[in-house]
């Protein structure tokens, strides 16, 4: 057997009838093999010798009678090594997961059939696995796409022989849209208020990449500005008051997702106002109760739905003012002349106007 010390006998093989001793010799030998004069063949055949062979000797006896010997035979191998089919390549998308039997005449097969073949991964990737059976699982994810193309090293044994492999994995991108966290996006600006809002944080990439944007569609005012970075600026005036609503998209390398922005511009707030400055109301007489008088009439606010309330600032001796807008009271002996005071009418927002009210 190749590489497998060899020992043979040639006297098993000659006889002499007067039981002389006999002396061999070697006429032809495979360069492997080695002969001595009283018959010993030794020798350690190697890969290259596999095959058959022939070797002639002569055998004499002290007398010099002598013939030849010719003996015949067969270097076998003595185990056919693993054999790794190369190369060995896949294709997977990123978040695919790929699995493969490497035990496979396509890919491996061992010559000797009855062999059991054992694989093992050599420092391999968490993305990778193979078994002791040659069951390979590939599941790359985003971070493999750089570089696209892993060499993942191995080795499989018969339990005599051992031959290494390599397997080149390309890993190639499947892009995945980003996601949204709402939809539609409501934001708010006063009428003349400088207006500034990202849509950055209002959307999320699924592999973390940067997104442009980009609007689709919108009002045809082009009070709005819309960046590459999703920042949105601009100053709306009294003609964009309303809902301006706007198609934008998010995209990556290879996808996109669409949104509705809705921008609401608010008229801007303005004050109340009174139509008359004094007010003078009717006569107050004493010790009756002073008839209710409505000062509401005399306040306006541009701001339809604006609801206003009125308020009495300081004190007055024996008037007082409702929220309403209506002055009360019950004037006394000592109230008689001249009563003065300052009334307040406020919006819901807080602006205001004063107004001084005068009775007798």
């Amino acid at each position: 057997f190749q590489d497998a010390d060899y020992r043979f006998d040639l006297r098993s093989l000659a006889q002499d009838p007067d039981s002389d001793p006999l002396t061999f010799a070697s006429l032809t030998l495979p360069t492997w093999m080695k002969a001595t004069s009283d018959g010993q063949l030794s020798g350690k055949p190697l890969e290259a010798n596999i095959g058959s062979y022939s070797t002639e000797f002569t055998v004499a006896d002290p007398d010099g009678a002598d013939c030849r010997l010719v003996v015949t035979g067969k270097v076998l191998r003595s185990n056919w090594p693993p054999v790794v089919h190369t190369p060995i390549s896949f294709t997977v998308k990123e978040r695919q997961t790929f699995s493969v039997n490497l035990n496979a005449p396509q890919y491996v097969e061992d010559k000797d059939v009855a062999n059991t073949l054992t694989f093992a991964a050599l420092a391999w990737p968490p993305w990778a696995t193979l078994s002791s059976k040659g069951d390979l699982v590939l599941a790359p994810q985003f971070a493999q796409i750089s570089p696209p193309v892993h060499s993942l090293n191995f080795t499989v044994s018969d339990g005599k022989a051992t031959t290494p492999g390599t397997i080149e994995v390309t890993v190639v991108r499947d892009p995945r849209p980003p996601k949204w966290r709402q939809d539609p996006i409501l934001f708010s600006v006063m009428a003349g208020t400088a207006f500034s809002q990202t849509l950055a944080d209002k959307v999320l990439d699924l592999d973390g990449l940067q997104l442009t944007f980009r609007q689709d569609s919108g009002p045809a005012s082009t009070w709005l500005t819309l960046s590459a970075s999703g920042q949105m600026t601009g100053l709306p005036t009294e003609a964009e008051v309303g809902d301006n609503v706007y198609k934008v998209t998010a995209a990556n390398d290879g996808a996109s997702a669409q949104v509705t922005v809705i921008v609401r511009v608010k008229s801007a707030n303005h004050s109340p106002r009174w139509t008359k400055k004094p007010l003078l109301l009717p006569d107050a007489f004493v010790a009756e109760a002073y008839p209710p008088q409505s000062i509401a009439s005399f306040a306006t606010d541009e701001d339809p739905g604006d609801r206003l309330s009125f308020e009495l600032l300081g004190t007055a001796s024996w008037a007082f003012v409702t929220s309403s807008g209506l002055v009360i009271g019950n004037p006394t002996l000592a109230d008689v002349g001249l009563t003065s005071m300052v009334v307040r009418v406020k919006d819901s927002l807080g602006a205001f106007d004063d107004v001084g009210v005068q009775i007798n």
